[in-house]
C-alpha cells in the first residue's frame, strides 16, 4: 500500500472519522443516521484549513474527541453542536 505519506496529524484526523463512525454504527438506526450525517458535514466544513494550520487543526480535534466521548455514552440521543470558537491567528 504505498501512496502518499502521511503526517501524524492527518492519522489523528482520520483515526477519528474512523472512530466517530465506529460510534455512530453502535446507536439506534433512527440516531445513526443523524450522527453519521453530522459527523460528514462536521468535517466537511473544515475540509478547507490549511494543513500548515496545525494550531486550528489540533483545536478541532481537542473538540471533536470531546464531543466523541460524550456521544459513546449510551444515553447520548442526538447530536447539536458545533465548532464556532476556532482560533485564528
Amino acid at each position: 500500500m504505498s501512496g502518499r505519506p502521511v503526517s501524524g496529524l492527518q492519522r489523528q484526523v482520520l483515526k477519528f472519522y474512523r472512530d466517530a463512525l465506529r460510534v455512530a454504527r453502535s446507536k439506534p438506526s433512527e440516531q445513526r443516521t443523524s450522527l453519521e450525517a453530522h459527523i460528514r458535514a462536521e468535517l466537511d466544513k473544515n475540509r478547507g484549513v490549511k494543513k500548515t494550520d496545525f494550531r486550528t487543526i489540533e483545536y478541532l480535534l481537542r473538540q471533536a474527541n470531546k464531543q466523541l466521548d460524550l456521544f459513546r455514552l449510551s444515553q447520548t440521543e442526538s447530536v447539536g453542536y458545533k465548532f464556532s470558537n476556532v482560533p485564528t491567528e
